[in-house]
């Protein structure tokens, strides 16, 4: 299980080349984490913001979004046999256009927020990056309650999203190595591990993200209130203790990582 020993980098990897990816299920504070490593020297494409919008979040990119959009369709548009012509150069069109997007992107920005994009990582490594996955998450109860407020899903489709998102992004983080973080422990005050591991993850001093956070929980208050309306889910418990303790490991790039 490379992904988690201590083992070095693999030989000849340039940090210049590493693409530093946020995957998490949205209202679970990746904003607010963009927002530190942007103050910490983090390079999201765009200025430092000061304030933003907490019903819409911040950091999302349009040209991420639409090379992720265009490597989905590449995607679902299997390639097979039966396709018709049309539906061939179709695909092919939609591949052009995901590479393009991604390879004019990621030439100038270093760290991208992209939720619940599974796909997204592989399309990093085949314009010819190597992505990093930060793995955010937050105690689902809170979550719900809060993604509930943005778009109201039942409570089923909440649960499927949350467990596909960071099941999902496990394995990314298997893949291409990264960092684990609680949402809980990046608001609390009087924590430090978090800082450690990311610092280490995407190459920024740990004092730098830690004084970042210290200056933006000071205007935004970030806290965190339990809700006992929402019902307990065995599957997210599950998955939850699993994070928990994988979280404070080390996580490497594996072999398979490097394919495209």
């Amino acid at each position: 299980m490379s992904a988690v020993t201590d083992h070095e980098r693999p030989s000849g990897a340039d940090p210049g080349d590493e693409r530093f990816l946020i995957v998490c299920t949205g209202r679970d504070g990746s904003t607010l984490l963009s927002a530190i490593l942007a103050a910490a020297g983090a390079n999201f494409g765009e200025p430092e913001k000061q304030d933003w919008d907490p019903r819409a979040g911040a950091y999302e990119s349009w040209t991420a979004a639409r090379a992720s959009a265009h490597y989905n369709r590449f995607i679902d548009l299997n390639e097979d046999s039966f396709l018709s012509r049309w539906m061939r150069l179709k695909r092919r069109y939609h591949r052009i256009w995901a590479k393009a997007l991604a390879k004019r992107y990621f030439s100038r920005v270093h760290f991208a927020k992209i939720g619940a994009a599974h796909r997204f990582p592989q399309l990093v490594r085949l314009v010819g990056f190597r992505p990093v996955i930060v793995l955010l998450y937050r105690d689902y109860h809170t979550q719900f309650a809060s993604a509930f407020v943005r778009k109201p899903f039942s409570y089923d489709e909440l649960v499927d999203k949350y467990f596909s998102t960071l099941a999902t992004g496990l394995i990314s983080l298997s893949l291409y190595g990264g960092c684990i973080l609680r949402y809980e422990e990046v608001i609390d005050p009087d924590a430090r591990d978090w800082a450690n591991r990311l610092g280490e993850a995407c190459r920024i001093p740990p004092e730098r993200l830690l004084q970042a956070r210290a200056a933006i929980l000071k205007r935004t208050g970030a806290v965190e209130e339990a809700n006992p309306y929402v019902m307990d889910d065995a599957r997210l418990d599950g998955l939850m203790a699993r994070l928990d303790e994988l979280r404070p490991l080390r996580h490497v790039a594996g072999r398979l990582g490097e394919r495209v």
